[in-house]
């Protein structure tokens, strides 16, 4: 997983900035930066596909159950080299 993945995963649930999830919503530009990184959590099967807006322009983004646990699973790693 790349560094950008992991930080699409964490912004997703909210885990960048709380130790608690507390949203499951990723908005991006649609083929705009990141795109590519999007397009492979989709298909690994951490994030799925919402709907677009903006015209099309944009889409939302949304953890599965196992991006949510990955997700968190990144946040303990994170917290734990915190604490070393």
């Amino acid at each position: 997983m790349t560094a950008n993945q992991t930080s699409i995963l964490l912004h997703t649930l909210g885990l960048d900035r709380k130790k608690h999830a507390y949203r499951n919503m990723y908005c991006a530009p649609v083929n705009g930066d990141g795109w590519g990184d999007i397009v492979a959590l989709v298909n690994s099967g951490l994030m799925r596909a919402g709907h677009k807006i903006t015209g099309g322009n944009d889409q939302y983004f949304h953890c599965t159950a196992a991006g949510v646990s990955v997700a968190m699973a990144l946040r303990e790693r994170k917290d734990n080299e915190a604490r070393s």
